[in-house]
């Protein structure tokens, strides 16, 4: 028997099977990639089972974003940019852009815990950035195709992304007396190595692989190809046995495609090659006597008469192909719905309810709607998907869809699906699985190969959107974890429902915390600056009602919902309140005294490290002036003490920010404790102070040897009990991050906005200010911590108002003023505004000169 060998398909090519339904294609395309992707999405929301549920998604998008891939477009590099927007969306749902809660997982020791560590603290989009750089290998193309960014702007961020992961390491290091990324050999690591040669690359490619499950690879593999909806059902003459009934029928239809080929005048559509089934593991037929045509065929029928009925079904089969081809092809339809009708789902805090749809024409998105329980919303279309997101309540739900072309056409359906509660289940012995079809190859065949079919097996179906957490080892237990929700109660000055910079909090404001069935959880008061927090709260649903104080009135809603369904605390829940409007005097202001021409607008200074108790320590003190136009400033150190250090200056030959020139102290003697502070004292053109920067020094005493006291055998000695001494961990501001969105625009005017964190440690409030590379600055603001961690500060806006052509690169950082200076990494902003284009101006043909 000659056997076939089938050669492997380019990722192009099982796209474009995909969208032909195959599913063997999407098998396949998931076998390529899962393991890298789940590898990717785990470390992207620090969460394995929650990277399994993500990776179902993925998969599960692909068949309806198949037709959105263009001939040159990276498949893998798609993938990629769709498990990075599904995985920042979850993030997004749960606050933690800016960093990931702390986790229940054993975090391992060594270099490589210590690495995982940092890059928790990281923001999700800089810890995307170094997973695609580092961990991942694709080519530069993919990378910028993954993150969603063009190629010229990957190496400024992944620069940016590998400053915020050192600072954030080198931070954490000196917080728990680890050596620094800068101290740190990596050749002399012992078990740790780079996952990828990466040229300049950071620690953060130490991470090791995050393995997927063979068991959870084949369960989500199972739902994602049983979930796709063949375009058409195999004809059943395929799968006989009889070569020559089949040849007939093969023959049948490539004949109907050639005749309606040709009354299109147009090429056929490319077919998939159908290969019969190999006839293994099958008994061999008897041998039968040859027949002639006064041999009667099993049953008593001749022969002739098998060729007659062989002749009228090709003839059928060949009419019916006409039939089909001359029918309008302007139809639309749709092909399926998920949920799928009737099926049960777990209740997710965001629900994905969508329609497969095709037309050969565009799309009217204003028109195409979907009905959720009797509302109308407007679908987002994305390629031939239209979809809805947001949240559903638990029971059943009514659902409809309608898609508009653009001819006006319309494809509608209805189904119903049910929302259960989300619970773990704990999965059951799965059965031994079973060969139930032999998937046909889908890459043209040669004489000379070798055909290996791909096999498909049963396995105990997968209910719709339930997804099965992966076995932990024996002996490991789940700890239990809780919740917070966080925010501020603000006196909203412009009534914009909004908490703007100059907005302050409002105190002694009474809050509660309901569940949903308005039963009583805690009860609490905003501090002095108008911050709440409950914590230690059970996952689930809740509703937290805020009391309007006398004299004042709410300007957004007074109760809000808010599902704490992870571990760590959400921030942000808001309440804003006016004071109800009196009649007031009016005030003039005092004339205000116009600003010099050149003068110093802002100075900063900070110091490294803000407190140490190594003896003796240097510290070194950094700083910054900002002026509002070119000039000389002239500057110098001043210490707590009274030193002054030597009149220094500085020239600008354009409004910005400049680097002072850096003072150093060197400090220390065993049992030598001391805290102080320098600032930047500017003498001309004008008098101005930076903040302080404090410093603090703890030196343990000198280990002394105690004198062995003789006790006399009469005299008896009580016991001494020894107090330890309490150590109080200062309180210090140890990073900053800030980030900015967009990161670059081609739109004038633009409006950028500015986003950030600040982490501490011990508890108290900071003061901080945002930036601007321009030289303006935002109003100071404080941050009140309770525990030490991560908060967010508030938004800082900047609307550039141009006229192309327009070019201009800038930046913003967040200016940490107390108890200790220090700067985040600038937010770098680009505007590349072009001129429009005008069209060419139509010429009128030469009137032709009439012949006599």
């Amino acid at each position: 028997m000659v056997k076939l060998l089938m050669s492997t398909p380019t990722d192009q090519q099982l796209v474009q099977y995909i969208v032909q339904g195959r599913r063997d294609a999407l098998a396949q395309l998931f076998e390529r990639y899962s393991a890298d992707l789940y590898d990717y999405l785990a470390r992207l929301v620090g969460d394995r089972d929650q990277a399994a549920r993500l990776l179902d998604t993925v998969f599960m998008r692909v068949p309806g974003a198949a037709p959105g891939f263009q001939a040159r477009d990276s498949v893998r590099g798609g993938l990629y940019s769709m498990a990075r927007e599904a995985g920042l969306d979850w993030l997004r749902q749960r606050g933690w852009l800016d960093g990931l809660p702390p986790s229940d997982e054993p975090i391992a020791p060594g270099l490589q815990g210590d690495v995982w560590k940092a890059a928790r603290a990281m923001p999700a989009f800089f810890r995307a950035v170094l997973i695609t750089e580092e961990l991942q290998p694709l080519s530069p193309t993919e990378k910028a195709r993954a993150l969603g960014v063009s190629r010229t702007d990957l190496p400024r961020l992944i620069e940016e992304a590998r400053r915020s992961f050192q600072r954030i390491y080198d931070s954490q290091a000196r917080a728990e007396g680890r050596p620094t990324s800068e101290q740190i050999n990596p050749d002399t690591v012992w078990n740790a190595r780079r996952r990828l040669p990466v040229e300049g690359g950071s620690l953060f490619g130490f991470l090791p692989l995050i393995a997927l499950p063979d068991s959870l690879k084949d369960q989500i593999r199972r739902h994602v190809v049983e979930a796709l909806t063949p375009v058409a059902a195999r004809p059943p003459q395929l799968e006989q046995e009889s070569e020559g009934t089949g040849a007939a029928v093969i023959g049948g239809a490539a004949a109907g495609a050639a005749a309606a080929s040709m009354l299109n005048n147009a090429v056929p559509p490319p077919q998939p090659p159908v290969v019969p089934p190999q006839p293994a593991a099958q008994p061999p037929p008897r041998a039968l006597p040859p027949p002639t045509e006064t041999t009667p065929a099993r049953g008593g029928i001749p022969m002739t008469a098998i060729g007659a009925l062989v002749g009228i079904a090709l003839a059928l089969l060949i009419c019916a192909g006409v039939f089909l081809l001359m029918q309008p092809r302007d139809a639309i339809s749709i092909t399926s719905v998920n949920p799928p009708n009737s099926a049960t789902v777990m209740q997710m805090p965001q629900m994905n309810v969508f329609a497969i749809f095709q037309s050969a024409r565009g799309v009217d998105t204003d028109k195409s709607s979907i009905e959720i329980d009797g509302r109308r919303y407007q679908a987002a279309i994305q390629g031939n998907t239209a979809s809805w997101t947001g949240p559903l309540d638990v029971g059943s739900h009514n659902a409809k869809v309608q898609v508009v072309d653009t001819a006006g056409k319309s494809a509608e359906q209805a189904w119903t699906f049910f929302v259960t509660a989300n619970t773990v289940q704990t999965p059951n012995a799965v059965a031994s699985p079973t060969v139930f079809a032999t998937v046909t190859p889908i890459f043209p065949i040669t004489p000379g190969d070798t055909v290996t079919p791909i096999v498909v097996t049963q396995q105990p179906p997968i209910p719709t959107a339930t997804f099965i957490v992966p076995t932990m080892p024996p002996g490991f237990t789940a700890t239990p974890c809780t919740a917070g929700v966080a925010g501020t109660v603000f006196n909203d000055l412009n009534g914009n429902a909004i908490r703007d910079p100059n907005e302050p909090g409002l105190a002694n404001v009474n809050l509660t915390l309901l569940t949903q069935s308005n039963s009583w959880v805690s009860a609490t008061t905003s501090d002095t600056l108008g911050n709440y927090l409950f914590g230690n709260a059970q996952l689930g649903f809740y509703r937290i009602q805020a009391q309007t104080p006398a004299g004042w009135f709410p300007t957004t809603s007074s109760t809000l919902s808010v599902n704490l369904l992870g571990c760590g605390t959400v921030n942000n829940f808001n309440f804003g309140f006016a004071q109800t409007p009196q009649n007031t005097p009016t005030v003039t202001p005092p004339p205000t005294t116009p600003a010099p021409s050149f003068a110093v607008v802002n100075a900063a200074a900070f110091v490294t490290p803000p407190f140490s108790a190594s003896c003796p320590q240097t510290f070194t003190f950094s700083g910054s002036l900002t002026t509002n136009g070119p000039g000389s400033v002239s500057y110098q150190w001043v210490r707590n003490d009274g030193t002054l250090s030597p009149v220094q200056t500085l020239n600008f030959m354009f409004a910005g920010t400049q680097n002072v020139f850096p003072d150093s102290l060197t400090l220390g003697a065993p049992g030598f404790n001391y805290s102080g502070w320098q600032r930047i004292q500017v003498l001309a053109p004008n008098a101005l102070s930076s903040p302080l920067a404090n410093f603090t020094l703890n030196c343990a005493p000198a280990t002394t040897v105690a004198p062995t006291t003789v006790v006399p055998p009469t005299t008896v000695v009580p016991p001494t009990t020894v107090v330890p001494p309490t150590t109080v961990v200062p309180f210090a501001v140890t990073g900053a991050g800030a980030n900015v969105s967009p990161a670059s625009s081609s739109t004038c005017p633009q409006f950028f906005t500015f986003n950030g964190n600040i982490t501490v440690i011990g508890t108290g409030v900071v003061t901080y200010q945002w930036a601007q590379s321009d030289g303006v600055t935002g109003p100071v603001q404080t941050l009140t911590f309770l525990a030490p961690g991560t908060q967010n500060v508030a938004p800082h806006t900047w609307n550039i108002t141009a006229v192309p052509p327009f070019v201009f690169t800038g930046s913003a950082k967040i200016q940490v003023l107390s108890p200790n200076a220090l700067d985040s990494s600038d937010a770098v902003i680009a505007l590349n505004c072009l001129p429009p284009t005008l069209p060419p101006t139509p010429t009128s043909p030469p009137t032709p000169t009439p012949t006599p």
